[in-house]
């Protein structure tokens, strides 16, 4: 098992090498580790410890279901969107995994 692995929960294991056009002329070695954990450090933990990345479950509109055991499970999201801040706490609809934002806008 490597280093990228979905039971490690840090670095990126859908993506582990940053695009080749992100941070041109730098070291190999430190845009790796840049992209792997300075970027994303929680990637893994985000989408396969507690998000739903590779499980069953059903997205419909901004809601995740998801079937854990027995249980029926609606997983909760919300998020607010204005003139001066912006931000977001939960499971996201588009892939399931878990996520938190917060963004100052400026003017």
């Amino acid at each position: 098992m490597n280093w990228s692995s979905k039971l490690n929960p840090l670095g990126n294991y859908d993506d582990p090498q940053p695009p080749t056009d992100l941070w041109q002329g730098q070291n190999q070695w430190w845009r790796w580790f840049k992209w792997n954990f300075i970027r994303n450090p929680l990637h893994n933990f985000s989408f396969y410890w507690i998000g739903l990345a590779g499980k069953p479950h059903l997205r419909r509109c901004n809601e995740v279901f998801s079937s854990i055991g027995k249980w029926n499970v609606i997983l909760p999201f919300i998020s607010y969107q204005g003139k001066k801040v912006y931000w977001y706490f939960g499971w996201r609809g588009d892939r399931s995994n878990f996520g938190i934002k917060f963004v100052i806008r400026k003017g």
